[in-house]
C-alpha cells in the first residue's frame, strides 16, 4: 500500500481555553512540547513530519534511555531533538518514564526536545512539574485530533479500487466513524477493502480477512507492546459486532 500523510491537527490550551492547531502551528509553540495520543493515533507518523520539517532527528524513546553515549543521538545547530514513544520505557518500581528521559537529557546538557507519549502514560501535573523543575519553562502539550471525515477520504482515495465516499458513508451509517478517525484502524479497514470484497458482512468475515490478509500479524509486528495490539483487537471486535447488527 502507498504511505499517505495527512498533515495533523492536535488541540492545545491557550488562555484557559482548548484550540485545535495544524501541526505547522505546533512548530511556533515554542519548546519543550510534548505530544500526546491514543494508541494508533499516528504519533510516530507525526512526529516523522515534524523530524523533516525542522530537519532534525527522531530518536525512539528506548534507544534514548538505553544509549551510553547519547550526545550522539542529537542533532546539529541546537536543534530539538524528536523523542518517540515515551510508552516504550516500562518501569516495574512506579516511577515515570519521564525520569529516565530528563536524566539522559540533563547529562547532555538539557537540549530543547519534543517528545511523544501515549495519553495514558502522560503522569499530567506530576510529568510537568519534572520538566519545569529541570528546563525552567513549564512544557507545552498538546493532544494528537482523530482523523476527519475529509482527512480519511484523503487517505482512501489514493488507494485503487476504493470508493471512498461509499465506504465512509456506510460507515457513519453503520455509526462507526471512529474506526475511520483511528489511522491505525482506517489502515486495517483499507487492507481488509482492497481485497476486492468490499467492508465485511459480520464479525467471523472481519476477522477471517484480517487475518488472511497478514493484517493483524503486522499490526502485532509493528506494535511498540502489547497494550496497543490488545486495544486494535478490542476495536476489531466492536467494529465486528456493530457490522452483525
Amino acid at each position: 500500500m502507498p504511505n499517505i500523510y495527512v498533515t495533523r491537527k492536535l488541540a492545545i490550551f491557550r488562555n484557559g481555553e482548548e484550540a485545535v492547531i495544524s501541526e505547522n502551528e505546533l512548530l511556533t509553540l515554542g519548546l519543550p512540547l510534548v505530544i500526546l495520543g491514543d494508541p494508533g493515533m499516528g504519533k510516530t507518523s507525526l512526529t516523522d513530519s515534524l523530524a523533516a520539517n525542522l530537519e532534525t532527528s527522531r530518536v525512539p524513546a528506548g534507544r534514548f534511555v538505553r544509549s551510553a553515549k547519547p550526545e550522539l543521538l542529537l542533532p546539529q545547530s541546537g536543534k530539538p531533538i524528536i523523542i518517540d514513544g515515551l510508552d516504550e520505557l516500562a518501569t516495574s518500581n512506579g516511577a515515570s518514564a519521564v525520569d529516565g528521559v530528563l536524566t539522559k537529557l540533563a547529562a547532555i546538557g538539557l537540549p530543547p526536545f519534543i517528545l511523544s507519549c501515549r495519553a495514558a502514560d502522560w503522569n499530567g501535573s506530576s510529568d510537568r512539574q519534572k520538566i519545569l523543575e529541570d528546563y525552567g519553562i513549564q512544557p507545552i502539550t498538546a493532544r494528537l485530533e482523530p482523523l476527519e471525515r475529509a482527512e480519511a477520504a484523503k487517505i482512501l482515495t489514493q488507494h485503487e479500487n476504493i470508493n471512498a465516499a461509499e465506504i465512509l458513508n456506510e460507515l457513519d451509517n453503520r455509526e462507526l466513524s471512529d474506526f475511520y478517525k483511528n489511522p491505525l484502524t482506517l489502515n486495517l479497514l483499507i487492507e481488509i477493502v482492497t481485497t476486492g470484497q468490499g467492508l465485511p458482512s459480520g464479525r467471523s468475515a472481519l476477522l477471517w480477512r484480517g487475518g488472511r490478509n497478514g493484517t493483524s500479524v503486522n499490526v502485532a509486528r509493528n506494535s511498540r507492546n502489547t497494550a496497543l495490539h490488545s486495544n486494535l483487537a478490542r476495536l476489531k471486535l466492536q467494529l465486528a459486532a456493530r457490522l452483525d447488527s
